[in-house]
C-alpha cells in the first residue's frame, strides 16, 4: 500500500510539473520581412538592417542593427554592430499571471540592446561547378546589455551565384546557425536555425529576395518556476518555420 501511495504521489508530482512547463506544441508558420541598406568602400561595408517577424500568434519580434564590417584580408572580415531588439523571449519569461496560471510574459513591447562582434572568413570553392560557389563561416559574439547574457552564434553557409553576361543574376543560399549560451541556460545549444532562399539581382542597387527558415528552440526552467517548484525541472522544445521577404539596397 505504501508503494502504491508513493507511486501515486510521484505521478501527481510529474503531472503538476508538466502543467507548469511551457507547451511543446509547434506554432504555425510565421512571417518575416528584412530590409538592409549597404554602403561599401574598399575596406568597409556599412550596414543598416531592420527586420521583423512573427514566430507565434502572440509574439512579434523586431530589430534595428547598425554597424560595419572591415576587410582585414581579401577573404576575411571583422565587424562591430549595435542592435536594438524588441519582443525577444527568454527562459525567465515563463511566469505566473494574476490568476496563478503559468503563461509566457508578453514581451512584445520590451526593448533590449546588444553589442555584437563578428568574424567572417569566406572563400570561393572552385572544385564545385565553376567559380560561382562561396563558403562563409560567420561567428558572432553577442552581449545583451539588459540581462548580461553572453551568446555565441556560429553560422556556416554556402551560396551559389547564377551569372549572366559575367555578372550575378541570382544567388541561392543554404545556411545553418547554432545559438550557444555562454553564461546562462542549461543546454549547450540553445537554438538552431536553417535558412534557405534566393536573392534576385534586379539592379546594382535593388536586390529583392525570398527565404524560408526552420528553427528549433529549447526552453529550460525559469527563475519563477525554480522558486515555485524547487527540485523540479523541464526541457521543452519548440520548433516551427518562417517564410519571409527581403530587400537589399546598395548605395555604393
Amino acid at each position: 500500500m505504501t508503494k502504491i501511495c508513493l507511486a501515486l504521489s510521484f505521478l501527481i508530482s510529474v503531472a503538476a510539473s508538466a502543467d507548469h512547463a511551457p507547451s511543446n506544441n509547434s506554432p504555425s508558420m510565421g512571417q518575416a520581412a528584412v530590409v538592409r541598406f549597404f554602403y561599401k568602400t574598399p575596406k568597409f561595408s556599412n550596414l543598416i538592417e531592420y527586420k521583423q517577424h512573427t514566430e507565434v500568434d502572440t509574439q512579434k519580434e523586431s530589430g534595428l542593427t547598425l554597424g560595419s564590417r572591415y576587410r582585414l584580408h581579401r577573404n576575411f572580415k571583422a565587424g562591430l554592430f549595435f542592435s536594438r531588439r524588441q519582443g525577444l523571449r527568454h527562459d525567465d519569461d515563463w511566469v505566473k499571471d494574476n490568476n496563478n496560471d503559468w503563461v509566457w510574459q508578453n514581451t512584445n513591447n520590451r526593448a533590449e540592446n546588444f553589442v555584437i562582434f563578428e568574424l567572417s572568413p569566406r572563400m570561393l570553392l572552385p572544385f564545385l561547378s565553376g567559380k560561382t560557389w562561396v563558403f562563409e563561416f560567420r561567428m558572432r559574439g553577442e552581449r545583451n546589455l539588459e540581462n548580461d547574457h553572453n551568446s555565441l552564434k556560429l553560422k556556416p553557409g554556402l551560396t551559389y551565384f547564377w551569372l549572366k553576361n559575367g555578372a550575378p543574376f541570382m544567388n541561392f543560399f543554404l545556411q545553418y546557425e547554432a545559438y550557444l549560451p555562454l553564461n546562462y541556460g542549461t543546454e549547450t545549444i540553445y537554438q538552431t536555425w536553417i535558412y534557405t532562399g534566393f536573392l534576385f539581382h534586379w539592379s546594382k542597387r535593388f536586390k529583392p529576395g525570398l527565404f524560408f527558415t526552420k528553427y528549433e528552440k529549447k526552453w529550460g526552467p525559469s527563475a519563477t518556476f525554480n522558486t515555485s517548484s524547487p527540485g523540479e525541472t523541464y526541457l521543452v522544445t519548440e520548433s516551427s518555420s518562417i517564410l519571409g521577404l527581403s530587400l537589399n539596397i546598395n548605395f555604393n
